[in-house]
């Protein structure tokens, strides 16, 4: 059942058949292979291709990539320099497909920064059709939820969103490489380790599932390792289990 509730990103989308293309992509494969190398190599003169892909493909079909990709849009898009970001705007609000917006607006309200709401607020005098305006005026009324906020789901609706906050989190990382993003997986994958509630404990075995069905990215098996040459306790067991198939629960050699 937990399996079940994470997205395996980098599985799900590669097996995707092609779909819809804008000028910088031809295929979802080439769309996906450009987000999973983002963060050790920026790209930020193609996030507004990107968009218009992803807002004209089959993938956006599938509501249960939209929010994560839009994360991953949102920190690039904040990665990004401010003529960047500007530039990118730009060839949104040159994009006939009105879609394009839609998931620009909310990558910029997932970005949750200073610089994000100041965009939002600078877009709101000019971006007026009706659905644009009600998006802008929700969001800029409230924040997005934190990710991970229920670490103890209480029923499947929750489980799920919570288990979605994973694949989240992933794209946070992709797009900025950065490990902070994967830190809160693993504290939640050691749920599945000591947690006395069942929701915890399905939690933490979603997010057990997430981290090794990420390890096909190199650089996430480099930093698996990495911290797993410093764990103790629960994250050691986690991340021996995540990196190498063990499934007892060993104590780690003193």
């Amino acid at each position: 059942m937990a399996r079940a509730l994470v997205l395996a990103f980098l599985i799900l989308l590669s097996a995707t058949p092609a779909s819809a293309s804008a000028a910088d992509f031809d295929s979802d494969q080439a769309f996906m292979d450009w987000v999973t190398g983002y963060g050790p190599h920026p790209d930020p003169d193609r996030l507004a291709g990107a968009i218009s892909y992803f807002a004209g493909s089959d993938l956006f079909r599938m509501p249960q990539l939209r929010r994560p990709l839009a994360y991953f849009f949102g920190t690039a898009l904040f990665r990004a320099t401010a003529r960047q970001r500007d530039n990118a705007l730009a060839a949104i609000e040159a994009d006939p497909n009105p879609t394009s917006r839609v998931i620009f607006l909310n990558a910029v309200w997932y970005a949750g920064t200073p610089d994000s709401r100041a965009l939002l607020n600078r877009l709101r005098p000019t971006w007026t059709a009706p659905h644009l305006a009600a998006l802008l005026q929700g969001m800029l009324a409230e924040g997005p939820r934190p990710l991970l906020a229920a670490t103890a789901p209480q029923d499947e609706d929750e489980l799920q969103q919570a288990a979605q906050d994973l694949d989240c989190l992933w794209m946070r990382y992709l797009a900025s490489d950065d490990p902070a993003s994967v830190a809160p997986i693993i504290r939640t994958a050691c749920l599945s380790v000591s947690a006395q509630d069942e929701g915890a404990k399905l939690l933490g075995f979603s997010a057990r599932w997430s981290l090794r069905s990420n390890l096909k990215v190199p650089r996430v098996r480099a930093l698996l390792e990495q911290r797993f040459a410093a764990a103790k306790d629960d994250e050691w067991i986690v991340l021996d289990d995540v990196l190498h198939g063990r499934q007892a629960d060993p104590t780690p050699a003193k």
